[in-house]
């Protein structure tokens, strides 16, 4: 009987053992991560950079005021202002910084 009791509480210890190990494989890691984007441009022609580890994948965009259709496209899609800088020497630009959690939905995501 002691033997079997014994077998049993082994038994179950090793199984909490491997849940515990899958559980801990399948929780994010520590804090948020973030993706970040940046739109540069200004009037009629603006480029959205999203941020990857080899730098950017470009997206160009061209209307009447492209850095708010850019902007307004990021904004559709999750991404959240996080700055805006101006420059006004020879050629005017403005820089608009994006960020957005990543998430299991945004993952296969098409970006563009």
């Amino acid at each position: 009987m002691r033997n079997k009791t014994i077998s049993i509480a082994l038994t179950l210890f090793a199984g909490m053992l491997l849940t515990a190990a899958v559980l801990r494989s399948q929780m994010p890691s520590a804090g948020p991560q973030w993706e970040y984007a940046v739109v540069n441009g200004f009037g009629d022609k603006a480029s959205i950079c999203y941020g990857t580890r080899n730098g950017c994948g470009n997206d160009e965009v061209r209307t009447n005021d492209a850095v708010i259709s850019a902007a307004m496209k990021l904004g559709d899609k999750g991404w959240e202002l996080a700055s805006v800088t101006e420059s006004f020497d020879k050629n005017p630009t403005r820089t608009l910084y994006f960020k957005r959690l990543k998430s299991v939905i945004n993952k296969n995501e098409d970006r563009r």
